[in-house]
């Protein structure tokens, strides 16, 4: 796990962890040229070892470098240090998505239906790599 005051790509001090989800974790961090704040995501340490999630963060972060539109965060930069990969990205303060989906029945629905979609479109591309 990533310490607080760590400097990540040598550019971005991490000031706290917002979250986590099943493969990894993001931190809240400061870019240390203009002081912006940015999100940064890492692999958890037990996927660090599997060629497919390696891969599958990758793909993520170079689809993510390509889509250029005002409802999803831009990709700020990608890498791997001596502790694994990273993907820095702008980040958008808000709620968390639990609690913003709380009170909107039906939208739950939407949000994995486009989550599943957004998953194959990335797994399917890059089985056929692997395959």
């Amino acid at each position: 796990m990533r310490r607080r005051g760590s400097i990540v790509a040598g550019s971005y001090r991490l000031l706290r962890r917002l979250g986590g989800g099943s493969s990894g974790f993001v931190y809240l961090a400061e870019d240390l040229a203009g002081g912006a704040q940015v999100a940064v995501k890492f692999l958890r340490p037990k996927h660090r070892e599997s060629s497919y999630q390696l891969a599958q963060f990758r793909r993520e972060a170079e689809i993510l470098g390509q889509v250029a539109s005002d409802h999803v965060v831009r990709a700020l930069c990608h890498g791997s240090d001596a502790r694994g990969p990273y993907l820095v990205m702008e980040y958008v303060p808000g709620p968390e998505l639990a609690q913003w989906l709380q009170g909107r029945p039906g939208t739950a629905l939407i949000f994995f239906l486009l989550y599943s979609a957004l998953t194959l479109a990335i797994t399917v591309p890059l089985v056929w790599t692997l395959w």
